[in-house]
């Protein structure tokens, strides 16, 4: 049910309807170079700044943390707003890529698919698939 969200409450995210699908051709196109110019896409996936207490960097909007090997995995996550939360994240490495979404979510659902999503994408990590 979207027709209760006022659409500015978030700035564009009150307006938000998507699946993993979507977000899926969108973080590609994003991460590949169709939606900013080569050098935006560039300084995106670059760290930027001191580290969070977690260490996450950001690269102008992207949460990157650089792995042990050198590796690293770049994302985003956010919400709960209005119950509803997703977290996106990239291994470039192993070109795999992890998207989640919740509806109804509570206050917990953004720590709770950020952290399925991250084991997941170290699984990718560990094995190579």
């Amino acid at each position: 049910v979207t027709n209760f969200v006022f659409p500015a409450m978030a700035w564009s995210v009150g307006s938000l309807v998507s699946t993993t699908q979507d977000l899926t051709i969108w973080f590609s196109a994003l991460l590949g170079g169709k939606v900013l110019s080569p050098k935006l896409t560039s300084e995106m996936k670059i760290p930027k700044g001191p580290a969070s207490a977690s260490g996450l960097k950001y690269g102008l909007g992207l949460e990157i943390v650089t792995l042990n090997d050198g590796s690293f995995l770049i994302g985003h996550g956010g919400g709960p707003l209005m119950g509803n939360t997703a977290t996106m994240l990239y291994y470039p490495k192993a070109q795999a890529m992890v998207i989640t979404l919740a509806n109804g979510a509570s206050a917990n659902a953004g720590a709770t698919l950020g952290s399925l999503a991250w084991k997941r994408i170290l699984m990718y990590r560990a094995t190579g698939q």
